[in-house]
């Protein structure tokens, strides 16, 4: 017995140095963003505020061709100009099929749902960063944002972003382009 109050005190202090290393490891806020980040991130929750608030009624409808007035409304020169409409755009339902893109594919129809990416936007209901590589094998970003209405979820704006690009125009490499929180 005559250990026991050394071996509490050799305890006491092993607990507080474990608690003091994960405070100190632990980060209290995130990393602030960088200026290219922060223009890039403002950028895009204006684009984004603007195409959602047009296209969730064509999206609940169905509407396709209400879709493409809708974005022609705002963004005339869509798809002509990429320096003002820098991405392609594709709307996803809710069960995750690709019904209306900018520019058209032939993919329109097909189940995107068994993408990670998708599947995470529809299940968190938050807008997510993605990297992925297209069949070709080409590196595309992605902005998956849902689209709701009177608080159900209609579908997702997804905007398929060239790498090269983000890097050029907002000075953004992968890693922050998938860092930038646009919720």
């Amino acid at each position: 017995m005559a250990g026991a109050p050394h071996d509490r005190l050799s305890w006491r202090l092993f607990l507080l140095a474990l608690v003091g290393l994960l405070w100190l490891g632990c980060p209290a806020r995130d990393k602030p963003l960088s200026p290219a980040a922060a223009a890039f991130r403002q950028e895009m929750r204006e684009t984004l505020g603007k195409l959602l608030a047009v296209l969730v009624e064509p999206v609940c409808r169905n509407d396709t061709r209400a879709c493409e007035q809708a974005i022609m409304t705002i963004y005339p020169e869509a798809p002509r100009d990429t320096l003002t409409f820098p991405f392609r755009l594709g709307i996803i339902n809710r069960d995750g099929v690709l019904i209306y893109s900018i520019p058209p594919l032939r993919n329109i129809g097909e189940d995107y749902s068994h993408y990670q990416a998708v599947r995470e936007a529809l299940k968190s209901r938050r807008i997510i960063n993605a990297r992925l590589y297209a069949p070709d094998g080409k590196e595309v970003y992605l902005i998956l944002a849902p689209m709701f209405k009177n608080r159900q979820l209609a579908g997702l704006l997804v905007l398929r972003l060239d790498p090269g690009l983000v890097m050029q125009r907002w000075g953004l490499g992968e890693e922050e382009f998938l860092a930038v929180d646009l919720n």
